[in-house]
């Protein structure tokens, strides 16, 4: 159970920064 969670967690540090680049490009596009 434990392993789970912190897999979860260390899969979450890999694609939050992804999704924020893409709704950083994203907001960056709209305002151009």
């Amino acid at each position: 159970m434990f392993a789970l969670r912190a897999q979860a967690v260390r899969s979450e540090q890999r694609i939050e920064p992804a999704l924020f680049a893409i709704l950083h490009h994203a907001t960056t596009t709209a305002a151009l």
